[in-house]
């Protein structure tokens, strides 16, 4: 692209066009979108009949089990079926699948299934890779998805192929930042099929079934609101028309016994008018599909024509029309009517189906598979910016096909019977295994990327990682004494961490970048860790401890580990643990208040106690006997069983102190106060070893650790949703409704995806961020309660059939491995910028490369100056053609929480990396499948007063001319924008 400079605005502009759309997409028809749907029939009740499936990728079975067992045919089915009458529809959601079946189909039927995408009988809602959770998903995993499936889609289908509905039918409670990123993706609407109970009973007597969510009131209307619907009774069939299970069809033939038309129109007449009481429109969708259905499509569509047939042919006798139709063709006629709705700003958190069923449990149940979904999110960030910067794709490296296992793991995972835990055993073997294969495809990309970043393929092509250095574990290190540790930094800005890597030896020399002597220290790996299975042949029997100080910005620092020789200049400090008080055969701790203050002395707080509640073991035949299994979170006793503290044991170093808390032989606590480094934002850390926690045929454990924090909080505590948005939480209250509360610990638990804090009047605050999405609550003023990992005695009667046991590597139980950051602060500004500065370090965490060639570069950073403290690069990936990248950048605060940070914020986009400038840019939607300025969502008439829209719209013109004139950006607070851009590598 040499001269690319010279290049006219207008020649620019039409460039980008052309990177941005499909060459594989047919020219658009007119019939498609909401141009396909069928005409509303005024002063009648239109009843809209939508014919879907639900297929999960991964729950039962997993994902490729399920595709060629049951999707393949419901697709093969479907298609058949609609090419025989235009008039019919199908929806369909889970793009994993759909690309799997695509890619099997001849040249002849793909066209004729683009023919059926044209007309608008073929839709899709939603179109994510996978109808992701809610609860447990991190804001980047939601925003990758989406843009995998959608691009999928419109290279596929173009425009007609987008979906204009956001389909969350069976997740387990619904976020306020989800529904926000739904809105900024461009959906016109939001349907799912669970609330709670009390909640439901409530707004179908006041028919506010829909609403408009006010999604996000840090970007504002009307851009975060979202048109958002409950289901009448979930997403399957009405009663009486599940014609695939076995419900009586219609019977048309007069000839034949049993005919029933008028007994079937009048069931079906009956049913719309008592489902209709609920809502306020003239419209009525009915979802006729459920789990897996269509496999034998003929049956249902033959049985749906019969059926609309006969209503129809009788209309002037009950006032009811019924068509094929779709989501978001419901949508647009409810739109139409120009109503006006009620507003919602709160989430739909903690789900109850009745007054004992509380699914709150699958926040954190299979905790392992939630930390490996995290930081396998992680290194696929940091590969994506790594070979954008390096440019593989422009030196013919092809980065995306070693990426894509990865991307698409990582999508499938997401899942809402995925991270959250509510599978089978054997498809969570199989997510992990589809996770591990993604990593090992992915990092020689990593490898390469800095091979060309630094001219130096020597050193790289041998670079190793260590994926279990988290229990001391780590083979290169076990054979390498004199080694080059690399560390990553995917954040925006410098960083510092702690590092901690396994040796097998006591003394060595740690040297930075420019070859000075680092304070180090070793210390005994601990009982905690020498009892995980998963360790079985490793040598370590330490672990070395030193701080890399502000590790460049999307760049890499590179120190030199050495053994040495006691007393040799530089060498580390050897700091054996230990025992304090307590110890085998002398009996249990008693709470004396010498041991008290000392524990308060050394960890800086009172000390986090672990506890433990019995799983209730019910037979699930009635509300009042509902188990806790891996949905629900059923405590026998509302307050949990105490350990008795063993032993007390410490460290004492320059680097770190620690303190071991041995609770039982299944539970062991390491607390660490680090001497400060040069950091601005300190903290403790709280390690947590659980399991194998025993088991026994009547009872489950759900094991959990309390945070003491002496402050007066009001009952109100806080969480985090999908590591953005805070949300206030009040114990036993709900916004929306007068809580009628059944259940004190379950019914409070909330997802805690990154943090949870409490606050005092005075402006005292304390935190805890998590290194993985974990349930959470404050039961008790003061205190932070969350819990770590569960195991189940019985399934909990929702579908699994199975009880939550995680047998681990050897049989006995899993073990996991938890760690949580926590800080007391003195005034909220200062607790949220610590508390968005770290929750954005944890889940981005250096990524750590082990060597045994001298790199030749041992510091470079990928931006040529840092960024604004409070912005981050989301996402940095090649796009369409090596010179065309995907660039997302995020406003880290929310309004208010900072007197600095909370601020607008501008950018300068065109020099901004240190590998390429930017010469161009567009903007899209937050899923990359539409141009902003294109994007024309449906407006809602709401009864919340106005005024913003405006204001809003105005400053959006001000922010595309900073674009085109000078390719700078403005965020605002939690803003997310999105670029395709042209580069120019130097």
């Amino acid at each position: 692209m040499e001269g690319f400079r010279l290049v006219p605005l207008v020649t620019l502009v039409a460039f980008l066009l052309l990177c941005c759309r499909s060459s594989s997409a047919r020219p658009e028809a007119s019939t498609c979108g909401y141009n396909a749907c069928p005409k509303p029939v005024p002063g009648r009740v239109n009843v809209h009949l939508v014919p879907h499936t639900h297929d999960d990728v991964g729950w039962l079975m997993t994902v490729d089990q399920y595709y060629y067992y049951q999707v393949q045919f419901i697709l093969d089915t479907v298609v058949e079926e609609l090419l025989i009458n235009p008039d019919r529809k199908f929806t369909y959601v889970e793009i994993a699948y759909f690309f799997r079946w695509w890619r099997e189909q001849s040249a002849d039927k793909q066209a004729k299934v683009k023919q059926l995408v044209q007309n608008g009988q073929l839709q899709f809602a939603q179109g994510g890779w996978s109808m992701d959770d809610e609860a447990a998903t991190h804001y980047v995993d939601i925003i990758d998805q989406h843009t995998q499936g959608l691009r999928f889609l419109n290279d596929t289908f173009g425009d007609c192929g987008r979906p204009r509905v956001a389909w969350q039918v069976d997740p387990f409670g619904h976020s306020k930042e989800h529904a926000a990123m739904m809105a900024l993706m461009g959906y016109d609407g939001l349907y799912f099929g669970r609330i709670d109970y009390q909640d439901q009973a409530i707004r179908r007597k006041t028919r506010r079934m829909e609403m408009v969510w006010q999604a996000s009131q840090d970007i504002g209307s009307p851009q975060t609101d979202l048109f958002s619907g409950k289901l009448y009774d979930g997403y399957g069939q009405p009663g009486g028309f599940s014609f695939e299970t076995g419900d009586q069809p219609v019977q048309d033939d007069p000839q034949l016994y049993d005919f029933n038309v008028e007994q079937k129109v009048k069931q079906f007449v009956d049913m719309v008018n008592t489902r209709r009481q609920v809502y306020s429109s003239d419209h009525l969708m009915l979802t006729m599909g459920n789990d897996f259905q269509y496999q034998n499509a003929r049956k249902n569509f033959k049985i749906f024509d019969k059926l609309i047939k006969a209503v129809n042919n009788r209309t002037a006798a009950h006032n009811v029309t019924v068509y094929y139709s779709t989501p978001s063709c419901y949508t647009k006629s409810v739109h139409d009517q120009n109503l006006v709705w009620t507003v919602k700003s709160d989430d739909f958190y903690p789900y109850g189906f009745d007054a004992h069923s509380f699914l709150t449990g699958f926040f954190t149940s299979r905790a392992a598979l939630k930390r490996y979904v995290r930081t396998a999110s992680n290194q696929f960030q940091a590969v994506k910016q790594t070979a954008c910067l390096a440019g593989l794709q422009r030196d013919g490296a092809e980065p995306d096909a070693r990426i894509d296992p990865l991307r698409q793991a990582l999508g499938v995972v997401q899942h809402h019977d995925g991270v959250s835990g509510t599978e089978r055993q054997l498809v969570a073997y199989d997510y992990a295994l589809r996770i591990s294969n993604g990593i090992d495809r992915a990092y020689p990309v990593l490898q390469s990327a800095l091979a060309n970043l630094t001219g130096d393929s020597a050193a790289y092509s041998g670079m190793s990682t260590c994926g279990l250095a988290n229990i001391s574990y780590c083979p290169f290190t076990d054979s390498n004494t004199d080694f080059y540790l690399h560390f990553y930094n995917p954040v925006s800005h410098p960083v510092w961490h702690l590092a901690r890597i396994p040796v097998t030896g006591r003394y060595y020399v740690v040297s930075d970048e420019h070859g000075q002597a680092v304070m180090s220290q070793t210390i005994p790996v601990n009982n905690g860790t020498l009892r995980v299975p998963e360790r079985a042949g490793a040598k370590s029997t330490c672990e070395l401890v030193f701080n890399v100080s502000a590790i460049p910005a999307m760049g890499f620092a590179v120190y030199r580990v050495a053994a040495a020789a006691p007393g040799s200049p530089g060498v580390s400090t050897f700091t054996p643990i230990r025992l304090l008080f307590g110890g085998y055969g002398r009996g249990k701790i008693s709470a004396s208040k010498t041991k008290a203050d000392w524990l308060s002395q050394h960890t800086g707080c009172g000390v986090p106690s672990m506890a433990y509640y019995y799983g209730y073991p019910g037979n699930n035949s009635r509300a009042e006997f509902r188990a806790s299994g891996a949905y629900v979170l059923r405590p026998t006793r509302q307050t949990p069983e105490q350990f008795s503290l063993e032993q007390i044991a410490g460290v004492f170093g320059p680097v770190v102190n620690e303190t071991h808390l041995l609770w039982s032989d299944w539970a062991y606590q390491v607390l660490r106060k680090f001497s400060n480094n040069g950091d601005s934002l300190q903290y403790n850390e709280n390690e947590l070893t659980v399991g194998p926690i025993p088991y026994d045929a009547n009872t489950g454990r759900e094991v959990i650790v309390r945070y003491d924090s002496q402050l007066s909080s009001s009952a109100t505590f806080y969480t985090d949703a999908n590591g953005r948005q805070v949300m206030r939480r009040v114990r036993d209250y709900r916004p929306s409704w007068p809580l009628q509360q059944t259940e004190k610990v379950a019914g409070n638990y909330y997802p805690v995806p990154s943090q949870i804090f409490i606050n005092q009047s005075d402006g005292a605050s304390f935190t805890v961020l998590t290194d993985r999405s974990e349930g959470g609550s404050s039961i008790n003023d003061g205190q932070i309660e969350i819990m770590l990992h569960r195991i189940t005695a019985r399934d909990d009667a929702l579908g699994l059939g199975e009880a939550l046991q995680e047998k681990g590597s050897d049989g006995r139980g899993l073990v996991v491995k938890v760690t949580h950051w926590f800080a007391a602060d003195q005034s909220l500004s200062s607790a949220s910028r610590r508390r968005r500065e770290l929750a954005n370090r944890r889940y981005r965490e250096p990524l750590i490369g082990y060597l045994t060639a001298e790199p030749k570069v041992k510091r470079w950073s990928g931006l040529r100056r840092p960024l604004p403290e409070n912005v981050q690069v989301v996402t940095l990936d090649d796009w369409r053609g090596p010179n065309t990248k995907l660039l997302r950048l995020e406003h880290l605060y929310q309004t208010g929480e900072h007197p600095a940070l909370s601020q607008p914020v501008t950018v300068a986009l065109g020099q901004m990396f240190a590998t390429f400038d930017i010469l161009g840019a567009m903007e899209l939607s937050l899923a990359a499948n539409q141009y902003l300025a294109s994007m024309q969502r449906l407006q809602w008439r709401t009864t919340a007063a106005g005024g913003s829209a405006d204001q809003n719209a105005a400053r959006e013109a001000v922010e595309r001319r900073q674009l085109d004139q000078n390719l700078t950006v403005t965020l605002r607070p939690m803003q997310l924008r999105t670029f395709v851009v042209q580069v120019q590598y130097l």
